[in-house]
């Protein structure tokens, strides 16, 4: 899929013909236009729209930015270090809807292109006299899940949403209101449903990347999670469980997100990028604000570290996923119940003091170097300054050669994987009154680490905090955490738990406000009919 995402030939925006007039001579037709007709007859043609679907998931450089920034954030599995303020504004909770530049702008717009880039592909595709009734359910069926993935994104950064499920052939449609909360659900489960009727299990290895039924599954689950329909999400999650998909084994799970083990047994649906090739703007900035690489945007929080370290695994280890997900400065050794663990951090000659993550070369042998070029270039002392006791993210920092020194890496995204999955069955069934059929999936997750699994005994309050620990552990950096907690936690009592775990901008956050993202002013200001979300 990355060839076919990267290698767009040719992408049109239809408009639907004009209204005639009753002075019919002074029309007048190009001769060389391709009409709508002709155009979406071709197979080829419909790829290349469908591909230009999937386009704006490939962020461009610094739009990036501000579109992956929320997820990431107003979480506690990672805090923000410091902040350029054209972006990041959400993760401090001094946001606000006019600013041009903004995430919530970026967002907004950019999945509202890819919705209506999808909506021209389930409008003209039907109308094919040259494909196939097979070949047209599967294209629709790619289009009708992007619709709904971009939408399901919408939903969870704004509520308040417009669902646009269709072409305007209207003034009046160019102005919609937002769409009641109940259709939301009903038109999510449409498009995800349809989509897992009709997309194949597995693409062959040239089409790698686009949606499969798996992923229409596992987001029809999602969507029934978000809104409490525990049983339904569990039934979505377990025709997931039939499809094939494997978790990696404990050593090679940091894997997934070093960019070797790329769309793997594990991957559902991963957003793919790629380093060469291509312009700049087609590369992963996550390495640029995860790392302490110049700005240094996230480090990991303490909170996180510390559950890592509340126990050990069956053979009195440390939760193999620690090395794997943060690293440190090698001088900062941890002492724990008679274990002791360095750094993956370590300056260079001593090569010894690293840990699980040797094929890491920007943590092995680069962090004096960058670390204290940029900390002088900032007049700071880089080994008397805070940076030296962080503690920083390791997933997505590119394995395999020196650091670019630049923020570009070619490493894939995963938006869903077969732990989230067994970790959302797992809620969904002990939500539903089931926690002795809940351990099951939950469980798959625990072994893999070797930390101890649960009995079927378990009460439901037990498991649901079981659940909730694993989820922030297992999936911690992958821009989860922060929509877990929202679905989780009223306004008061996420409040209440950003300043528990110390998160830097708790005092910032207003309840009834800072749940949700504002909706963009030039769309308020364009569109009458929208209404703010609250606060804002």
């Amino acid at each position: 899929m990355k060839s076919v995402i990267f290698n767009i030939a040719t992408f049109l925006l239809l408009i639907a013909g004009m209204t005639s007039c009753n002075d019919d001579f002074l029309q007048q037709t190009r001769l060389d236009a391709v009409g709508t007709a002709t155009y979406w007859n071709s197979r080829a043609n419909v790829e290349s729209n469908l591909a230009a679907c999937y386009s704006v998931n490939v962020w461009e450089k610094w739009s990036a930015i501000r579109m992956y920034v929320p997820d990431f954030l107003r979480g506690d599995d990672c805090f923000p270090e410091h902040f350029v303020n054209w972006y990041g504004r959400s993760g401090n909770f001094t946001n606000n809807s006019s600013y041009e530049g903004s995430s919530e702008n970026t967002i907004w717009e950019m999945y509202y292109k890819g919705i209506f880039y999808c909506n021209q592909v389930i409008a003209y595709t039907p109308n094919s006299t040259e494909i196939s009734d097979a070949a047209k359910d599967s294209l629709i069926a790619e289009a009708r899940f992007l619709r709904g993935f971009y939408h399901f994104e919408l939903y969870k950064h704004f509520k308040n949403i417009i669902y646009l499920d269709y072409l305007p052939e209207s003034l009046n449609e160019l102005y919609p209101s937002q769409t009641p909360e109940a259709d939301i659900l009903t038109k999510l489960v449409a498009d995800f449903t349809f989509a897992a009727q009709y997309l194949p299990k597995k693409w062959d290895s040239d089409n790698t990347g686009r949606a499969t039924m798996g992923a229409a599954y596992g987001y029809l689950g999602k969507t029934y999670l978000w809104f409490k329909e525990y049983d339904k999400a569990a039934t979505a999650f377990a025709e997931v469980d039939k499809l094939g998909y494997t978790l990696l084994s404990s050593s090679n799970w940091g894997k997934q997100f070093y960019g070797t083990a790329e769309n793997s047994t594990e991957s559902i649906f991963e957003i793919q990028f790629r380093e060469s090739g291509v312009a700049d703007n087609r590369y992963n900035l996550l390495q640029f604000i995860f790392t302490p690489y110049y700005w240094g945007e996230f480090i990991a929080s303490d909170t996180l570290f510390n559950a890592f370290r509340s126990e050990l695994t069956t053979d009195g280890k440390f939760d193999p996923r620690l090395t794997q997900s943060i690293a440190w400065y090698d001088a900062k050794n941890v002492y724990w119940k008679g274990d002791s663990i360095k750094g993956t951090i370590c300056r260079e000659g001593t090569d010894s003091a690293i840990v699980q993550a040797s094929d890491i070369p920007y943590y092995k042998t680069t962090f004096e170097k960058y670390g204290v070029f940029w900390g002088n270039r900032a007049s700071v002392d880089f080994y008397k300054s805070s940076w030296i006791s962080h503690r920083w993210i390791k997933k997505y920092t590119e394995v395999g050669k020196d650091f670019l020194g630049d923020e570009m890496t070619g490493i894939n995204v995963i938006k869903m994987r077969y732990a989230d999955v067994l970790l959302m069955e797992a809620e969904a069934l002990n939500e539903a009154g089931h926690p002795d059929q809940a351990v099951v999936p939950y469980n798959k997750v625990r072994k893999r680490s070797k930390m101890k699994e649960a009995s079927t005994t378990i009460s439901q309050a037990d498991l649901r905090a079981a659940i909730r620990m694993e989820r922030w552990k297992e999936l911690a950096f992958e821009g989860h955490r922060a929509f877990d907690l929202r679905r989780w936690y009223s306004g008061e009592e996420l409040k209440q738990h950003y300043i528990n775990v110390n998160y830097p901008s708790a005092g910032n956050f207003q309840v009834n406000k800072h749940e949700l993202l504002p909706i963009p002013l030039e769309d308020m200001q364009a569109n009458p009919n929208l209404k703010q979300n609250p606060g804002y």
